[in-house]
């Protein structure tokens, strides 16, 4: 019997320090999120851990031309920005009715902090938050509090169903994630409406589709495909981006005629 008292009050303790020791939601969440560079832009994203490995959840329009993006990992100390770590990472899939995309990420999966996914249903009126990184790095990462204020909104920019938060997002913080009171992700923000309201991907409607798309192993869960799988990811997607950069080819110019000179 006493042996069981010391083992469950050494439990106990073990959880109090934990709770105590545990960063505040602001650092968490903070820690979570990334900065995308393309070519093209900036954007957000949010971290999650498989076996060893570190992926993100962004927003499809922020990478849909690029097979490779970079990740910038802001580390801070006591709340105030202290270096930045840098890596390139691989665009695995795009879920473009969903807006939404899965990165895999190429460096030291330490430097990140993994990301818990919720799927219960918001309502108007839940305190929530969301990070993300106000045209790329001219600021640090952006924390915002406010709470739902609609669900299931349609937009024509946009292929499925969107809850309506009382944030605001900027440029390159697309693809930010937005944290239940509980600092667990609940979406991701993907559109700006006007002051103090914005439109994020519900994480009830991602998971349907990356569970079609067989990419709900990024979602919920700890297994991950095989090396080889995600080879052929890459492989795949940069033969997407390869066409997407490929000039049209010329008919005969029996039928066109000549192409234009360049100017």
């Amino acid at each position: 019997m006493k042996i069981k008292l010391i083992v469950f009050g050494a439990i106990a303790l073990a959880l109090g320090l934990s709770v105590v020791l545990r960063p505040s939601l602001p650092e968490r969440e903070q820690a979570q999120t990334v900065l995308v560079e393309t070519d093209h832009g900036w954007g957000s994203a949010v971290t999650v851990k498989r076996g060893g490995m570190c992926f993100a959840w962004t927003a499809a329009h922020t990478v849909k031309n690029s097979a490779k993006v970079k990740v910038h990992r802001v580390l801070r100390y006591h709340g105030h920005k202290a270096g930045n770590y840098t890596c390139d990472a691989h665009v695995l899939k795009l879920l473009l009715n969903q807006d939404a995309a899965l990165l895999l990420i190429d460096g030291d999966p330490d430097q990140f902090r993994d990301a818990t996914f919720s799927f219960f249903y918001s309502k108007p009126g839940d305190k929530i938050s969301h990070v993300g990184n106000i045209h790329g790095p001219a600021f640090d990462a952006s924390f915002e509090y406010g709470v739902v204020s609609q669900t299931g909104v349609t937009v024509e920019e946009e292929a499925c169903l969107l809850d309506q938060g009382s944030f605001a997002i900027a440029p390159g913080c697309s693809g930010g994630p937005v944290f239940n009171s509980l600092g667990n992700v609940i979406g991701l923000g993907v559109a700006y409406v006007g002051p103090g309201v914005s439109l994020y991907v519900p994480t009830r409607v991602l998971e349907g589709a990356a569970e079609n798309a067989n990419l709900d192993w990024a979602i919920r869960g700890y297994s991950h495909p095989s090396v080889k799988e995600l080879e052929e990811m890459i492989s795949s997607r940069e033969k997407e981006v390869a066409l997407l950069a490929k000039p049209p080819e010329f008919l005969p110019f029996l039928f066109f005629g000549a192409p234009p000179e360049n100017k």
